[in-house]
C-alpha cells in the first residue's frame, strides 16, 4: 500500500504524488547520476526523491513554491538544458480534473479547455521525443475522467489510452503500461 504522504520526499500539498511511485520509477528506469527532468514538479517530491537516489534532475512549475524549482511554463515546450535527460517524469494538472486543488493560473496547463490539452498532450510527447537522450524513457502519470464535466458524447475521458497512442504515434516504444491507484480518487 502507498501511504499519501511521506515527509522524507514530500510534504503537504494538493495534487501531488506518494513519493514510492517516483522511486519505483527511478528504480527500474535510472541509473545512479542520470538526468532526470520533472516540468510540473509542484511541490517538488520528484527531485526529493532523486535527491535520495542520488541522480540528477531539472525541476521546473509555472508557480514554484521552492527555491530549487525553475520558473517555466509548460505551455512552451521543455526547456532546451533539458536535451540528453534520461527520463521525464510528468504528472500534469490536466484539464478540470481537479478544479479545486491546482490553481488554474491563466494561460497555463490547467487552465485549458479539453480540446486544448489534447493538442498540447502531442506536442508534449513531441517535445519529449527531442530532448530524451538515446535510450531515456518518459513516466506520464495520468487517470481517466468520468463526470458531469465531460462531455456527453465521450461518456469518460480515458486520458492513459489516449497518451500511449499518441506517444506510440510519433516512434515512443511503450515498456510498461502501470496503473496506479490513487489514495484519494476522485471521479469528477
Amino acid at each position: 500500500m502507498l501511504l499519501p504522504y511521506n515527509p522524507r520526499v514530500s510534504f503537504a500539498f494538493e495534487g501531488r504524488i506518494p513519493g514510492q511511485i517516483v522511486q519505483h520509477t527511478l528504480y527500474y528506469y535510472t541509473e545512479v547520476f542520470d538526468i532526470v527532468v520533472d516540468p510540473m514538479a509542484g511541490s517538488g517530491t520528484t527531485m526529493d526523491v532523486c535527491k535520495l537516489m542520488l541522480r540528477r534532475y531539472r525541476s521546473y512549475d509555472l508557480n514554484p513554491i521552492r527555491s530549487d524549482i525553475q520558473n517555466h511554463n509548460i505551455l512552451d515546450g521543455l526547456p532546451e538544458e533539458t536535451k540528453g535527460c534520461n527520463l521525464i517524469f510528468a504528472d500534469p494538472p490536466y484539464w478540470d480534473m481537479n478544479k479545486v486543488g491546482y490553481q488554474h493560473l491563466e494561460g497555463s496547463l490547467a487552465s485549458l479547455s479539453l480540446d486544448a490539452f489534447l493538442v498540447w498532450e502531442a506536442e508534449f510527447a513531441e517535445s519529449c521525443k527531442t530532448m530524451l537522450a538515446k535510450g531515456g524513457h518518459v513516466a506520464f502519470l495520468i487517470q481517466s475522467q468520468t463526470g458531469p464535466s465531460v462531455p456527453v458524447d465521450r461518456g469518460y475521458i480515458d486520458y492513459a489510452f489516449e497518451a500511449y497512442q499518441r506517444f506510440v504515434g510519433i516512434g515512443f516504444t511503450p515498456i510498461r503500461r502501470i496503473s496506479v491507484p490513487m489514495p484519494e480518487e476522485t471521479l469528477t
